[in-house]
């Protein structure tokens, strides 16, 4: 249960590993939850284990919506010296990245904290990325991105995910 996870008045949700949410199977494709009390959003995304064999450089989650955005996570192969690695050459490493696309007209501020996570491995992060005035692309600080997602597969699935929250400035009344 995500709302067992949350400290009230707390910028930063409590840790809590990832393999204490993931007890049933997760079912394939994208599934969201909403903690009601911290205000963060959780996404998983759960997938067939065949594309980290594949000659794939990258793999794109179907889009999701919050905060007035279509947002996705983007794996990208990672194989250190090896430039545009493929996953079966990466041997199903990879970085995680979150992407924001069509940011509704009425947005004046989108400054979004976010971690990542993969299977039953610590939740890495947070990070912090201006989407409204930066670039729609941000992920975790380069030493920190390499996910090992092959030590991750169970029933021949691989699941991912994201936690985030918007960063709530005082000059914009919230």
């Amino acid at each position: 249960d995500f709302d067992a996870a949350e400290m009230v008045g707390a910028p930063l949700p409590e840790e809590v590993p990832v393999a204490e949410t993931l007890k049933v199977p997760e079912p394939l494709g994208l599934r969201q939850q909403l903690s009601t009390n911290s205000k963060v959003y959780r996404v998983h995304w759960t997938q067939p284990d065949k594309f980290l064999r594949s000659t794939n450089k990258n793999a794109v989650s179907p889009s999701f919506q919050i905060y007035g955005a279509d947002w996705k996570l983007v794996l990208a192969a990672d194989a250190p010296g090896r430039g545009d690695a493929s996953f079966k050459v990466s041997k199903g490493r990879c970085s995680m990245k979150l992407k924001c696309e069509n940011m509704s007209e009425d947005t004046t501020a989108l400054t979004i904290m976010f971690r990542f996570f993969a299977g039953d491995m610590p939740v890495r992060g947070p990070a912090m990325h201006d989407f409204k005035n930066g670039t729609a692309l941000a992920g975790l600080k380069r030493n920190d991105e390499a996910w090992d997602l092959l030590m991750q597969v169970k029933d021949m699935k691989v699941t991912v995910g994201v936690e985030l929250w918007e960063v709530a400035y005082e000059d914009q009344g919230q």
